[in-house]
């Protein structure tokens, strides 16, 4: 669940996906911009500073293919470790304790079941022991596979896990689940929290995610997709203030969502000149 004290402060602003706003930000770097988290330390936490400064208060890890899995095909699966805690290192010091730190998993696709669990595993157990506040298990399009990390991670040391779901313009999943439904079958599976990360096309995500509050999760409700030029701050911002006023835990971008974005959202709701944190 969300830490208490922050219960208060709803909804949470999140930031971009920090590994899509990294190759954004650098077109000529080939390779995993997870990997930068090494090569680079100085451009994510440049980045991440950047969406805090932008008003997010909920930040995610650059490490959502840093898996064994992943790692292996590009000959980097001995740099999972390090890869993984710099992730949180290099994000808490740009944030302090002035924010949340989401530990991030991506769906691990390609891969058998026994593979998937220690690659999972192992990632899970870096994060959780970096003292993330949760784990967030981006595009996630399996409810058995948001309840199987769910088990790995309650076998971790029950870290929290806010599985977000990629839906369609009519807020189906890709298992052609309405999102209400989805987010039903995630709370019965365990999930803490639950996401829809809504195309650049759906406009009315009120309609879209108002059904699925009956479920009693927490929400986050994402919006993004490429190319970033079809997406303006002012857009992304007017699309998603108006979830403001339901009960939404999360509010905040995909892929092609930077700083911009979020500080046109947090403007909007007026969290940045109020210095709400």
């Amino acid at each position: 669940m969300i830490p208490a004290h922050l219960l208060d402060h709803l909804p949470l602003l999140a930031d971009g996906a920090p590994a899509a706003w990294l190759r954004a930000r650098h077109p000529g770097v080939g390779g995993l911009a997870e990997a930068l988290n090494l090569r680079r330390p100085d451009w994510v936490q440049a980045g991440h500073a950047a969406f805090f400064r932008a008003g997010a208060r909920l930040l995610r890890t650059n490490s959502a293919q840093a898996n064994a899995v992943v790692l292996a095909a590009q000959g980097l699966e001995e740099r999972c470790e390090a890869i993984n805690n710099s992730a949180t290192a290099l994000l808490r010091a740009a944030v302090g304790q002035q924010a949340l730190v989401v530990g991030t998993v991506a769906e691990i696709r390609g891969a058998v079941l026994a593979e998937r669990e220690r690659a999972y595993g192992q990632q899970i157990v870096y994060l959780s022991d970096t003292g993330v506040d949760f784990l967030l298990l981006e595009d996630c399009t399996s409810v058995a596979e948001a309840v199987l990390v769910r088990r790995l991670a309650r076998d971790a040391g029950d870290v929290p896990v806010l599985a977000v779901l990629p839906v369609d313009a009519r807020g189906r999943t890709a298992e052609g689940q309405p999102l209400r439904e989805a987010v039903q079958c995630l709370a019965d599976g365990g999930l803490d929290a639950a996401g829809a990360l809504f195309p650049r096309e759906a406009a009315d995500l009120r309609t879209l995610l108002e059904p699925a509050l009956t479920a009693g999760l927490p929400l986050a409700a994402l919006l993004g997709g490429a190319p970033a030029c079809a997406l303006t701050p002012e857009v992304f911002a007017s699309r998603l203030a108006p979830l403001a006023g339901l009960g939404v835990a999360i509010l905040g971008g995909g892929a092609s969502i930077g700083p911009a974005h979020v500080a046109a959202l947090a403007d909007r709701l007026n969290m940045r000149k109020t210095g709400r944190k």
